[in-house]
């Protein structure tokens, strides 16, 4: 069984081998250039991810087996942006995915926000289609490849949360 729960600094280890794991065992296939894959990873690193984690202007969570393993990570803007959702590949087409996203809009739903942005890898396109994700752009070019598909799904605003409130 998997759940989903917020992200913590100390996920660093942990999530940082999650997003290489995806990106080589089940992206890679899509994008045939290892220059792409090698620029791709150049950023996925612990002190990253630390980063990523605790910076004040996004939310991230992690999908979680039943040893408390990280499975999957998925990072937002809190302006309404995914920037990140990978899973490794034993963990996909279970519902984690669409779990992780689910709990991201709802925190982007009580930040007032009304549309999400994604910029999409031709590997999880189908999977934010599925999830009510909509052309929002022509592909851009990875490398020689038509692999990046701008994204938008509009969403219900939430009352927003007061200012004095903890985040």
């Amino acid at each position: 069984m998997y759940k989903i729960r917020d992200a913590k600094t100390s996920d660093n280890v942990q999530v940082c081998n999650v997003l290489r794991r995806s990106i080589l065992e089940v992206c890679a296939s899509d994008y045939n250039e290892k220059s792409v894959i090698d620029d791709w990873l150049s950023n996925k690193t612990e002190d990253n991810v630390s980063q990523w984690i605790e910076s004040d202007s996004t939310y991230s969570v992690v999908c979680i087996n039943k040893y408390d393993d990280i499975l999957g990570f998925g990072l937002a803007s809190l302006k309404g942006e995914i920037l990140l959702m990978y899973l490794v590949p034993e963990a996909l087409f279970k519902g984690n995915g669409k779990l992780m996203l689910e709990r991201i809009e709802k925190r982007l739903s009580n930040e007032g926000i009304s549309e999400i942005y994604t910029i999409s890898s031709i590997t999880a396109k189908a999977f934010y289609e599925r999830n009510g994700f909509i052309k929002n752009g022509d592909p851009q070019l990875v490398g020689t490849i038509k692999g990046d598909f701008p994204l938008l799904k509009r969403i219900a605003p939430s009352k927003p949360l007061k200012p004095d409130t903890p985040r």
